[in-house]
């Protein structure tokens, strides 16, 4: 299977990023890197990538801000990032009546 990586020039690659409070190499790719992240297993990674619609294959350095940004809003609440029901820890709490 082949998939495009980037219309990013080398000048726009980022070597080192900070992804929610962890320091990964840009040539990682994107499920290994997010996996990483504490609290943050492969499989949970690759939910979460798949929901955002973005290519666990690429290079993490060839993110844009913008797919970063969406990464860490996912990992701080996975019900906001159309995150299947059933892979949340708590589903219809019994305080709020929220998924969390």
């Amino acid at each position: 299977m082949f998939f495009k990586f980037c219309d990013l020039s080398a000048a726009e690659y980022k070597h080192i990023l900070r992804i929610a409070g962890k320091d990964i190499e840009g040539s990682k790719k994107v499920i290994v890197a997010v996996s990483k992240v504490k609290g943050v297993g492969y499989n949970f990674a690759q939910v979460l990538l798949q929901s955002l619609n973005i290519n666990p294959n690429s290079r993490v350095g060839f993110l844009t801000d913008r797919e970063l940004t969406d990464i860490e809003a996912a990992i701080r609440d996975p019900s906001k990032a159309r995150m299947p029901e059933w892979y949340l820890n708590r589903r219809k709490d019994m305080d709020t009546g929220s998924d969390r």
